[in-house]
């Protein structure tokens, strides 16, 4: 019983992103690039749009044409592995993560962070929250 109870716990901390990581100094407001950043709230993400953040939808091409974040590019997170060269110019770069409520985008920002995109950061509570935070959709 204690193993399936463990089995279970595993699943579910997997299936939110993984326990919450330690936040490391800098910001996209301060122009600095973290070795792992905090995520974005939504009004920090609506700030940054305004001064040219890019931003990447990782949600199916199917909820991306039913309202995304303007301005964002869609990569779906199950084709993010093999579509990475279109990122390389964010190789360097600050850049926000989102997804329907943050999930796959802390999933998407953790992998990237492997591949060497340390400036990559998860927006919590995703299209969600940018929507009822009354912030438009495209």
């Amino acid at each position: 019983m204690s193993k399936l109870l463990t089995l279970s716990l595993a699943c579910m901390l997997v299936a939110c992103g993984g326990p919450p990581e330690t936040a490391q100094a800098g910001s996209v407001l301060s122009g600095q690039t973290p070795a792992r950043a905090a995520d974005l709230t939504v009004s920090e993400l609506q700030a940054a749009t305004v001064s040219g953040l890019p931003v990447l939808d990782v949600r199916t091409p199917e909820e991306f044409a039913e309202g995304h974040v303007p301005g964002a590019i869609n990569i779906p997170l199950q084709e993010l592995q093999a579509r990475s060269a279109e990122l390389a110019a964010l190789k360097d770069r600050e850049f926000a993560v989102i997804c329907a409520v943050g999930g796959r985008s802390s999933s998407a920002t953790g992998l990237l962070h492997r591949q060497g995109y340390s400036g990559a950061r998860n927006v919590a509570g995703g299209t969600q929250a940018w929507e009822a935070a009354g912030y438009p959709l495209e």
